[in-house]
């Protein structure tokens, strides 16, 4: 079962794109110095097609692409979720502290942030980072796009 406790329209977590965000909890992860510590917690509502499709419903035309911000810990369930959404012709992106070594999650979304956070050498935004995101191209491999969420200063 997936939990979540939340969702969110954004604009940041992934680029190009308007993404309904979804918190998910139970996180495995326990990344030293987790922006979102509570989200290791098992807590929230499932998620379920259902839900998602009223979500989906209620925000159509605002956002063009659905983001799980994070992976919980029952894969199966997580990567049912994705591909229904998939197969509504959406794109999907996730967010993990794992690597897509770890799990079977990653030949589904359009996009998908893997890594622990490593405080020293920050998030995403950091040119330092151990974290990747990866974006699904026509071709069906994955590139490296982290360097999108480098900002360059003045």
């Amino acid at each position: 079962m997936v939990k979540y406790c939340g969702y969110y329209i954004t604009f940041q977590e992934v680029p190009n794109e308007i993404a309904l965000t979804l918190t998910i909890t139970n996180c495995p992860h326990r990344c030293p110095g987790c922006h979102s510590p509570w989200l290791q917690q098992d807590f929230g509502d499932e998620l379920t097609k259902d839900i998602l499709l009223e979500l989906l419903d209620k925000y159509q035309g605002v956002f063009t692409c659905v983001c799980f911000m994070g992976d919980g810990n029952d894969y199966v369930a997580l990567r049912s979720l994705i591909q229904f959404v998939r197969s509504l012709g959406i794109k999907t992106c996730l967010y993990t502290g794992g690597s897509r070594n770890d799990v079977e999650l990653y030949d589904f979304p359009d996009y998908f942030k893997e890594g622990p956070y490593v405080a020293k050498l920050g998030g995403l935004d950091s040119p330092q980072t151990n974290q990747r995101m990866w974006k699904k191209e026509e071709d069906g491999k994955y590139h490296d796009i982290t360097s999108w969420f480098w900002r360059k200063k003045d």
